[in-house]
């Protein structure tokens, strides 16, 4: 009877397709959960599964806004998927996610920000007319209702361009946010502004500063809620051949899943009726 009256009680804890899904300990892993796209020019794949099938990334970009601490800072505009490209030149395998799709070989004018398996980009330069267009990355919680879990990763800033003569001034504004879909907050979770340590310098190739590590405990996701985070290269004046990057490694944890209120009543209905059917058994022996 003892096992009885533990099984019942588990079986409606895990009720839920997501519970039934996704045991403590699951990691997801944005680099290893990088699924190339099949269709050039298509959104077709993004979100990005995760193991499980389920979509969880998605590699977005966000038009206009401000930056941090400004009434409408950018990372809290609208996310629009990016679409498939196999041929941007420079990144891992030519392979990114990018605002357009201009064919093999052809200028990414009006194509950028590229989003690859472990780098953004927000470009500055004047050709390509892209600077109101920054790099988002949303992991959108597949576990579902009453989820906790620790986010961990490490951020790398990156400057670079090329035919510059000296390093331009451009800071890079950083972020992770948690959105919540119940009250349509955004709260920022990690956040900071960097600045280039060869500012006015001989240009001489990349230029990278490691940012503090993410490491973020017990933060609990409810269905609908999401975490992006991006960058911003802190400048209004397009250089002609300029970016800003942030390489990254992100590792979102499963710690828990908190029963909604209803699946808490479920729950004790289903103790009380163990409990119940128990003494009944009990008293029929003892006749």
């Amino acid at each position: 009877m003892i096992s009885r009256l533990v099984i019942l009680p588990m079986a409606f804890w895990i009720s839920s397709a997501s519970a039934l899904e996704y045991a403590p300990g699951v990691v997801w892993d944005r680099y290893a959960d990088w699924t190339p796209g099949t269709t050039p020019g298509s959104s077709d794949g993004n979100a990005d599964d995760d193991r499980n099938g389920n979509p969880t990334w998605l590699y977005a970009n966000l038009q206009g806004g401000g930056g941090l601490g400004s009434a409408t800072p950018w990372f809290e505009g609208t996310a629009n998927p990016q679409v498939w490209d196999d041929s941007w030149t420079g990144a891992l395998s030519n392979q990114a996610w990018a605002r357009a799709y201009n064919g093999p070989g052809e200028p990414k004018i009006g194509a950028n920000p590229p989003i690859t398996r472990g780098n953004m980009i927000h470009d500055l330069s004047q050709n390509t007319g892209s600077w109101n267009y920054k790099p988002g990355i949303l992991w959108l919680n597949p576990a579902g209702e009453g989820s906790i879990v620790n986010v961990t990763g490490s951020f790398t800033a990156t400057w670079n361009g090329y035919g510059l003569a000296y390093y331009p001034d451009i800071p890079i504004e950083y972020v992770a946010a948690k959105f919540d879909s119940s009250s349509n907050y955004f709260e920022i979770l990690y956040s900071g502004r960097v600045t280039n340590p060869q500012v006015g310098a001989s240009y001489t190739g990349v230029v990278r500063v490691t940012l503090p590590d993410l490491n973020l405990e017990n933060l609990r996701f409810d269905e609908g809620d999401y975490m992006i985070y991006s960058i911003r290269g802190d400048s209004s004046y397009q250089w002609p051949a300029a970016w800003v990057g942030l390489t990254d490694s992100l590792q979102i944890t499963l710690v828990s899943q908190v029963p909604e209120p209803s699946r808490w009543a479920t729950m004790l209905s289903g103790v009380l009726i163990t409990a119940a059917v128990a003494r009944r058994r009990k008293g029929r022996s003892a006749s």
